[in-house]
């Protein structure tokens, strides 16, 4: 027999206290840009109406990063199949805990600064206020905390090219309420890097947003290499947001030595339609001259021979 695994838990149960009073957060703004501070009111009544004065409060502040999850260009029904570009590192950080009391209308006035960071964040504040009665009751709130007045999304048509390939770029721009950026100025850097990461800029363009908030850029894939593409905006108070991605523009001649000790699968997009036809770039080890890579559900799908070259299949 193998061995036994157990686990043990404990929690108390404790008789249901109905709230008397509620308690929520009043007067902050939905979105802020970083630096600036978060403004607003802890505020506590009775259900009868009548304020909970001289109460207690504690309250915490949580940061937490925020992105445009829906990406604008993605049919709706692919919501499933969300794909790497809108699925960051998450973060859950604590920024600080407060303790105050309630004056005689049942509010606390509250001010959190903000800090600049490379990303754009959800400040969450939770509030727990205590009345004369021992009661305890929670109520909370969140502000956009971003690092200009919109936010930015780059996308490419795919991301690896084939030489002669057509490359579209697009950034779209839109604040957290939704509403376009338009006749904004977006910069789009493109830079080579080498094996080790290192980058050289190779060409820089400028197109302006219109009235949806999208600028951009096509170009014809041309020498082979690995790419960072990087998207730049600033909104009217020059408050600077970027967005970048990388491609590739290989062949399966293996004209570059593009080896890695790590095997790496890169798709031409992030989701395909029934019928089309996937373009896939294989990375290994320099030594490896054949590869197999195989589509799999449950099971092998289906199975396909790579000769490589370099360090590259295609």
């Amino acid at each position: 027999a193998g061995p036994v695994v157990f686990g043990r838990a404990t929690f108390s149960v404790e008789a249901y206290r109905k709230p008397e009073f509620k308690v929520e957060l009043q007067g902050l703004k939905g979105q802020i840009v970083q630096g600036a501070n978060i403004e607003g009111e802890i505020s506590a009544r009775y259900f009868f109406g009548a304020p909970v004065a001289d109460a207690e409060v504690s309250y915490t502040v949580r940061r937490r990063n925020r992105w445009r999850f829906w990406n604008p260009w993605i049919r709706p029904m692919m919501f499933t199949a969300m794909p790497r570009l809108w699925w960051p590192q998450w973060r859950d950080e604590h920024v600080g805990s407060f303790t105050g009391r309630t004056d005689a209308q049942g509010l606390l006035a509250v001010s959190v600064p903000t800090t600049r960071v490379d990303y754009d964040s959800d400040y969450e504040i939770t509030a727990a206020v205590v009345d004369a009665s021992n009661r305890e009751v929670k109520g909370g709130g969140s502000v956009a905390v971003t690092r200009a007045a919109f936010d930015l999304i780059l996308n490419t048509n795919r991301y690896a090219y084939e030489p002669g390939d057509l490359v579209e770029l697009r950034a779209n721009l839109a604040s957290v309420d939704g509403a376009s950026a338009p006749a904004t100025p977006v910069t789009f850097e493109i830079s080579a890097l080498d094996k080790d990461g290192n980058a050289t800029l190779r060409l820089t363009r400028t197109r302006v947003s219109d009235a949806a908030g999208e600028a951009s850029l096509r170009l014809r894939a041309s020498t082979q290499n690995r790419y960072r593409i990087l998207a730049k905006a600033s909104d009217a108070d020059g408050n600077e947001i970027t967005a970048s991605r990388e491609i590739w523009i290989a062949d399966d001649t293996g004209a570059r030595n593009w080896s890695s000790q790590q095997v790496e699968i890169i798709s031409d997009k992030d989701v395909y339609e029934p019928g089309d036809t996937a373009l896939i770039l294989v990375r290994g080890p320099a030594s490896a001259t054949r590869g197999l890579i195989t589509v799999e559900g449950g099971d092998i799908r289906r199975a396909y021979a790579l000769s490589m070259n370099n360090g590259l299949a295609l």
